[in-house]
């Protein structure tokens, strides 16, 4: 409600992310906000000096040291569209792009999803380059290999499915699973960097946006 002091003026929100401190981070259409239990209010993050409300903020997660990872939506009005990574203790934001020059800069710059595992591993789904691992002594990321999947059923080989990744998520085992727009279910395998593909042992079960 617009009339009350703990209004959200932000409108649609696409994803959330609890803090360490339990506090909430959310990726709006018009920024980045913060959710304070204790006073129940609502605070717009100044994450950088030029970009304002009209950002849009596509996933996010709040990694174990307290950084807030996400990613910037296709039809952002400023700032580039990509991944960033916003330290609220010091202030500071990085940003990664995709550099088609660069193998080790980010694999795509549409960003579907995001996830820290219990390594403290962080894994980002790109929208048109597969999946990718970031590495935090040299800042930069590991390409895994994808196929570019228009049919439905063409066969990944070892590769993923799908170049378009909608959710990465780690099992209790540590196992991880992605799913993809073009393709299905896949197993990654962290000891080879290859993967299962479930595309055709399971005839339909394809565009997997969600696992539990």
């Amino acid at each position: 409600n617009p009339g009350q002091p703990h209004h959200f003026a932000a409108g649609l929100v696409t994803g959330f992310a609890e803090s360490n401190d339990s506090s909430i981070w959310l990726a709006t259409l018009r920024g980045l906000y913060h959710w304070q239990p204790r006073t129940d209010s609502f605070t717009f993050e100044k994450f950088s000096k030029t970009l304002g409300k009209d950002f849009y903020t596509t996933v996010i997660i709040a990694d174990k040291l307290g950084r807030i990872w996400f990613g910037a939506g296709d039809n952002a009005i400023q700032g580039k569209q990509g991944l960033y990574c916003y330290d609220p203790k010091t202030g500071q934001t990085k940003y990664f792009g995709n550099d088609k020059k660069d193998t080790t800069s980010l694999s795509g710059n549409y960003i579907g999803s995001l996830l820290q595992d219990h390594l403290g591993n962080i894994w980002v789904g790109t929208g048109e380059g597969g999946m990718c691992r970031y590495n935090e002594k040299l800042q930069n990321f590991t390409r895994y290999p994808f196929n570019k999947n228009t049919t439905f059923n063409r066969s990944a080989n070892g590769a993923l499915d799908d170049d378009q990744v909608q959710v990465i998520y780690e099992d209790k085992s540590g196992t991880i699973w992605v799913g993809t727009n073009n393709g299905g279910l896949n197993r990654f395998n962290r000891e080879t960097g290859t993967f299962t593909s479930y595309n055709q042992q399971l005839p339909g079960f394809s565009c997997v946006i969600s696992i539990y």
